[in-house]
């Protein structure tokens, strides 16, 4: 079984590999990132971890769900039992993405896809996740991503990029939001 495993890795459609957990991250599937040659995380899975922080400073809680669906949304109540409105969330992906697009210290651009430094991160006082996530690390094996996990997340990215563009147009239309 081990020479098995090496020939896999060899062959290329395996590679050694190390991950993440990122507890906050409102989608279980993406819960587990990938840290790219070691060290590099998707930053829009980090948008998605920080939105969760954000989430549980403000005290909500996670509700379980028979959602099944890969890309299900984690349902986040307060302590009246009450779910978080939808434009709030939509919110909190902006401000997110733009805290994030001003991290301070490297970034790289890998595949049209924009990722931050693991160990930048960890290290950066901005940071909305407080936990210490080098515990969070584990090392592994992974298989290189098929067409239907690029398209899944491709799917997702441009929903997420929809729901961001359509917030921004009613950014001036809702004085009653704080920005």
């Amino acid at each position: 079984m081990v020479s098995d495993i090496h020939n896999l890795v060899e062959s290329g459609k395996v590679q050694n590999g190390k991950l993440v957990y990122l507890e906050t991250v409102p989608i279980p599937f993406l819960q587990f990132a990938t840290l790219v040659e070691g060290e590099w995380l998707d930053r829009y899975v980090m948008v998605l971890a920080e939105v969760g922080a954000m989430l549980a400073d403000k005290g909500y809680q996670i509700q379980e769900t028979n959602d099944n669906h890969p890309l299900a949304w984690t349902h986040f109540i307060d302590e009246s039992g009450k779910g978080i409105d939808r434009k709030e969330i939509q919110i909190l992906l902006i401000r997110a993405d733009q805290h994030l697009k001003k991290f301070p210290r490297k970034t790289k651009e890998i595949d049209g896809r924009y990722y931050i430094n693991f160990g930048d991160y960890c290290c950066w006082r901005g940071r909305k996740l407080k936990d210490d996530l080098s515990s969070c690390t584990s090392e592994g094996f992974m298989t290189e991503p098929s067409e239907a996990d690029d398209l899944v997340v491709k799917h997702f990215l441009q929903t997420l990029a929809e729901i961001a563009l359509a917030v921004a147009s009613r950014k001036g239309k809702d004085k009653g939001i704080k920005q």
